[in-house]
């Protein structure tokens, strides 16, 4: 009788501890005490995410604390591997990443804000190269350089079908590096990341390269937020503040910073 009693404390002491730590976890961030945690890669990746005192925490950070500060809310980043965060965004660990809705899998799983800037995929291309990029049939018989990792819907097909050859890269400066020996034809890169490498380095890159003018793909911002707390209120706040930084010109400034 002893025993069962024993074990029964122990089970609504287990009971009480898992209730408790839940509530402790998701009290730490909430609309309600106006907190965000906000999950970042854990790379450093210029413009969008930095750790750096002489340029900021980067575009993506940088917006998201000047549209939530006048709503009074704080901002956390908090940088984890992007499977766990996104494992953390489905049980609400985390409140809130950036990403466009169509490289989502299940958009629906999450609520999104109105989109804040574009993300533009462009061809790297060497400063004396022929090519120049109206149309993706400009690239049959081409090889590209892309990252490993990294999905490009407007090729993939001919990436099957080999009409385009796809050599494979780890990051941004290996690819940069196959374009300059001449081992690709191009490379696909993010514009915006590019012309800050152009900016800010330009000792190594300016001047043996170009960027494509035509876009190859685009796709648009937006923070996505978990569907584990009662976010929409904020994110209507959010969607409003968002509309008067791009009509006063607060965007603007805050990307400017990065180009």
């Amino acid at each position: 009788m002893k025993m069962k009693r024993f074990c029964a404390l122990c089970a609504l002491s287990i009971l009480f501890f898992a209730v408790f730590t839940t509530l402790s976890r998701r009290a730490s961030a909430s609309p309600e005490n106006k907190t965000i945690i906000f999950f970042i890669p854990n790379t450093n990746w210029p413009p969008y995410l930095m750790d750096d005192p002489k340029y900021g925490e980067g575009v993506l950070i940088d917006v998201l604390k000047a549209i939530c500060k006048p709503l009074g809310y704080k901002v956390i980043p908090k940088r984890l591997p992007d499977k766990r965060g996104w494992l953390m965004l489905e049980t609400g660990e985390v409140d809130a990443h950036a990403k466009a809705m169509k490289w989502v899998k299940s958009p629906r799983a999450y609520d999104w804000t109105d989109p804040f800037m574009d993300s533009e995929d462009a061809l790297l291309l060497r400063k004396d190269s022929p090519l120049r990029y109206e149309q993706i049939s400009d690239l049959f018989g081409k090889t590209v350089a892309t990252i490993k990792s990294f999905v490009y819907p407007p090729l993939e097909p001919y990436f099957q079908e080999r009409s385009i050859t796809r050599q494979n890269a780890s990051c941004p400066f290996k690819m940069m590096e196959m374009v300059k020996l001449g081992r690709v034809d191009a490379a696909m890169v993010n514009r915006s990341e590019t012309l800050w490498l152009f900016k800010n380095k330009p000792g190594l890159y300016r001047g043996d390269f170009r960027l494509s003018r035509r876009n190859v793909d685009q796709a648009q911002y937006r923070y996505v937020f978990t569907k584990q707390k009662l976010w929409r209120p904020f994110i209507l706040e959010f969607n409003r503040e968002l509309a008067r930084m791009k009509e006063d010109g607060r965007l603007k400034a805050i990307m400017d910073k990065y180009r």
